[in-house]
């Protein structure tokens, strides 16, 4: 059921390159974060944890008509996605036996990716599933359970990278046919290229 898998949003970050917040910043008919989390609610996932840390009174005013949780990551000045990830799965319900693992700054991101990931999930079983596109690996990613306690107890300066490295090996990916799983928003310049990207998309018959 996809209600035994819960997703974690990773949008605590300061946004030092894009000196603004950019998850606010408009996307369509909403603002980048707001994207986001419609995605994967589209995709029927009742337990969604959005970690927030530099603007968290902003980004829980934005969401809070929306059905997901807020957690705030104390430590957000450390830039740590690690971090993040950690207080997002401890928000996570006691029966949710896998988590999916999103960017907050990943506007593109559709629908119809985070629906393949869990049919595949659902069908395969795998312990780690992480979508592809031409061998590069992206976001959103889905891991089982058994591995929470192991990120828990994850040491500070380690890293989500080192984690996926160490278990490269359990990874099955899913070839997606859009680079959408690798395109995040860092500066003004990406912002400006993806909504043009964008909006020629939705615009194409």
């Amino acid at each position: 059921m996809v209600d035994e898998i819960g997703a974690v949003v990773l949008a605590a970050g300061m946004s030092l390159r894009m000196e603004q917040p950019k998850l606010l910043l408009p996307w369509g008919k909403s603002t980048i974060i707001e994207e986001v989390i419609d995605a994967i609610q589209a995709n029927r996932i009742a337990d969604i944890i959005v970690v927030t840390g530099a603007f968290h009174q902003q980004i829980t005013d934005l969401v809070k008509i929306r059905p997901v949780k807020l957690a705030f990551n104390p430590d957000f000045e450390d830039g740590s996605m690690l971090h993040s990830l950690q207080v997002g799965l401890s928000a996570l319900s006691g029966s949710t036996r896998a988590a999916l693992v999103a960017l907050g700054d990943q506007p593109m991101i559709n629908k119809e990716v985070i629906g393949n990931l869990l049919a595949e999930f659902h069908s395969k079983q795998p312990c780690f599933l992480v979508p592809s596109f031409q061998g590069h690996r992206g976001h959103p990613w889905i891991f089982d359970r058994q591995y929470f306690g192991e990120i828990m107890a994850m040491p500070v300066q380690a890293t989500l990278r080192d984690f996926l490295n160490l278990h490269a090996p359990e990874i099955t990916y899913l070839d997606v046919k859009t680079d959408s799983i690798l395109v995040d928003i860092d500066t003004p310049e990406d912002y400006q290229r993806l909504q043009n990207k964008d909006h020629k998309k939705k615009s194409q018959p």
